[in-house]
């Protein structure tokens, strides 16, 4: 995302440059909002490069470490995000999201992230009205890519969410925070829950979601067990698309820039840019029908509750930092939950609620139908209200309060 006086590199070595993004020009739209809200903006945060992964690596800049746990991984590919917010050096930082990448590392790091519905927060240029050059924002993927914000709390983050969202180039319900305080009573709410799918997460992560299920059931909401049939299929479906789409951004610089590539996320690339017209057309089909699937399911429930990733942060390996790691079956087992909401669109939200055995925090995600952000908003409040553990400090953080304190 675009920031002016800054580079927008995304994670690589060669991308701003070649973008006459070295620096950036002008700001991106959520970053003028924040700006003329009275944000002041510090700077931009490392992420996994090209936002082709689920861990957070960077092996040309270092990875972002979990401040919870430095042995660990902060997810991505938001990575830096969701690690600066969590060590208490900034309370909103801003993510992009193709398939997990706020949600995931707001997870795995222990934050509030918000996927919003596809579209509400707007990606192009803000360009002044007397600008006579013309200026192009590169996209990485254009389908599934969400911009949203990270913070430390839920308050935080619908702060954030009203400066950034709503658009002026298409038609869509005005942003709005109605039953934002109704957190005590959920009794007009009802909850869906996929117990099989739930089941897929570890032990400690699934038991965390039956009884945060529990909690909203005494708080009144009804919850209605649910299905979700041909998950497996719909997650192929989100892959070919995500992986086609930055296969083709990147295709004008992959003769001459390939080799400036980590290896996990050339590998990644190479297999977008052998798939089809084919196969993406197949992708769409199976995306037509789940987007059918969950707008039929959200006439019977308010939203669905599953966990934010399926593992607590992974342990970073000591071999990865110089050619990076190529571990499919970790990257499903993190990504696992976060698909479906970026392959239809929805908006999603994730908040710590529990921690593991290592003291690593688990989150549950919430779901709903596009544009209900304020029932997410809702829902995520009561999560915090109704916590399994309270919210411990990280090992490795730092407080802005104290520190104004001593000044």
């Amino acid at each position: 995302m675009d920031v002016s006086g800054y580079p927008t590199n995304l994670g690589t070595t060669f991308l701003a440059a070649v973008t006459d993004a070295l620096p950036a020009a002008f700001d991106a739209m959520p970053v003028h909002r924040l700006r003329q809200n009275g944000a002041v903006i510090i700077g931009k945060t490392n992420m996994h490069e090209l936002g082709a992964g689920t861990t957070g690596l960077n092996v040309h800049y270092g990875t972002p470490r979990n401040p919870h746990d430095t042995s660990r991984y902060t997810g991505g590919s938001s990575s830096g995000s969701a690690a600066a917010v969590a060590a208490g050096f900034v309370p909103i930082a801003i993510g992009a999201d193709g398939g997990g990448s706020i949600r995931i590392p707001a997870s795995l790091c222990g934050v509030v992230g918000l996927k919003p519905t596809f579209s509400r927060v707007p990606g192009h240029l803000h360009l002044p009205e007397n600008t006579t050059t013309k200026h192009h924002k590169f996209e990485l993927v254009w389908t599934v890519g969400h911009l949203g914000p990270i913070g430390a709390s839920v308050d935080d983050v619908a702060l954030a969410y009203w400066a950034i969202a709503g658009t002026d180039k298409i038609s869509q319900p005005a942003v709005h925070f109605h039953g934002y305080n109704r957190f005590e009573d959920l009794s007009d709410l009802r909850v869906g829950y996929f117990e099989k799918f739930n089941e897929h997460s570890e032990p400690a992560i699934a038991k965390t979601v039956q009884q945060m299920i529990q909690r909203f059931s005494t708080r009144g909401a009804v919850v209605k067990p649910i299905t979700i049939p041909h998950l497996d299929a719909i997650q192929k479906a989100h892959l070919v698309s995500i992986i086609s789409e930055m296969a083709t951004s990147l295709d004008v610089f992959w003769e001459h820039h390939s080799d400036e590539i980590g290896p996990e996320v050339r590998i990644n690339l190479s297999m977008g840019r052998k798939l089809t017209a084919r196969d993406l057309i197949a992708a769409q089909k199976v995306r037509s029908y789940a987007v059918k699937v969950m707008a039929e399911l959200f006439g019977e429930v308010d939203v669905i509750v599953m966990p934010g990733t399926g593992v607590t942060a992974p342990v970073i390996s000591p071999d990865s930092h110089d050619v990076g790691v190529s571990d499919v079956e970790l990257a499903t087992k993190i990504m696992r939950f976060s698909f479906l909401a970026n392959l239809c669109g929805l908006p999603s939200i994730v908040v710590p609620v529990n921690y593991d055995e290592s003291n690593m925090p688990i989150s549950i995600q919430i779901t709903a139908s596009h544009w209900n952000e304020h029932i997410l908003f809702r829902m995520g409040k009561a999560a915090e209200a109704n916590r399994l553990q309270p919210l411990r400090q990280p090992k490795r953080s730092f407080s802005l309060l104290k520190a104004q304190q001593g000044n």
